[in-house]
């Protein structure tokens, strides 16, 4: 076989062997209100690093935040974030996997998470409401805000910190 049939056969292999959820994931809007009562823990952070490794049969990737603040429950100072897919360059025809909305996480990238416990990995944390708990913070020059990447609206950031710690309460 040559090398452009098997990557089809590779590709074809992994799309039959994805788990059924992966093609049946619904978003429901959430609420900021709902957002805040279904995190254990509400997090600012920087990613500084950014892995993936396959857990269960699925590739994930896992990135370490180093935490600034903390909104919402208690966290160590570094966290470890789970998010499905991601990039396996040890194979001999490397493997990618994405899923729309997942966020694409980058070192030295600057975020507010909303996050729940892994049913991956042990002290790890994935992204309540699939994307939805993912915030980039942006810098502008003279503000920060704190941006869906879903809808693209963005807040100021201390504004939007302040609206999630009164949700808190």
């Amino acid at each position: 076989m040559n090398k452009k049939a098997i990557k089809k056969l590779v590709l074809i292999t992994l799309i039959g062997l994805s788990p059924s959820w992966a093609w049946s994931t619904s978003l429901i809007k959430m609420s900021s209100a709902d957002m805040v009562d279904s995190a254990v823990s509400i997090i600012h952070g920087r990613c500084t690093g950014v892995t993936s490794q396959w857990v269960k049969g699925s590739l994930v990737t896992k990135a370490t935040i180093s935490v600034t603040d903390t909104l919402k429950g208690i966290v160590d100072r570094e966290i470890t974030l789970v998010v499905p897919g991601g990039v396996d360059r040890t194979r001999a025809v490397p493997v990618a996997v994405t899923y729309p909305g997942i966020p694409t996480l980058t070192p030295n990238e600057e975020m507010i998470l909303f996050l729940e416990n892994s049913n991956r990995l042990t002290n790890a944390y994935s992204l309540v409401g699939f994307s939805q708990g993912f915030y980039a913070v942006v810098n502008n020059g003279t503000s920060s805000f704190a941006a869906r990447r879903m809808d693209g609206k963005a807040e100021q950031l201390e504004a939007f910190k302040e609206k999630i710690r009164r949700l808190v309460k």
